[in-house]
Order: C-alpha cells, then structure tokens, then sequence
C-alpha cells in the first residue's frame, strides 16, 4: 500500500512552493477516497483457485501471489 503520509507531505510542499494548483484541502479529499480497501468476491477467489485445477501442482506461496495480484489489480496498485 502507498504511503499517503508521505505523499501527502510531497504534494504539500509542492503546493507551498507554488508548483502544484491543487489546495491542501484538494489532497485530503483525494488521500480520504482512496484509503477504501477492496477486497475479493467469492467469486473472484474460486475464479483464481479454479484456475489451479489446470497446474499438476502448486505451492500456497502460488495461490498468495495469485490473490495478491488480483488485490493490487482491483485496489490500483
């Protein structure tokens, strides 16, 4: 997950040193949106799991990557 924190520390400065047009209260909002976590359906999670039925084997560290993937895909990461 991003550090927002931090980005919001960049933005800030930015906009003190007159090179960004948004306000402080412009990166709040944008930062408040998208600290929303979302997760997999049900669906999802038998679409990847069904998708092992195809390998001859597969490792837990397999089906992690897969759901981090389809995390980091759906939460723009």
């Amino acid at each position: 997950m991003k550090n927002y924190k931090k980005l919001y520390e960049e933005l800030r400065q930015a906009i003190d040193g007159g090179y960004a047009l948004a306000t402080h209260e412009d990166v709040l909002e944008i930062i408040r949106k998208r600290t929303h976590w979302v997760g997999l359906t049900s669906n999802e999670l038998n679409d990847i799991f069904d998708s092992f039925k195809t390998w001859n084997s597969f490792q837990i560290t397999d089906a992690y990557f897969a759901i981090e993937a389809k995390l980091k895909e759906k939460n723009n990461g």
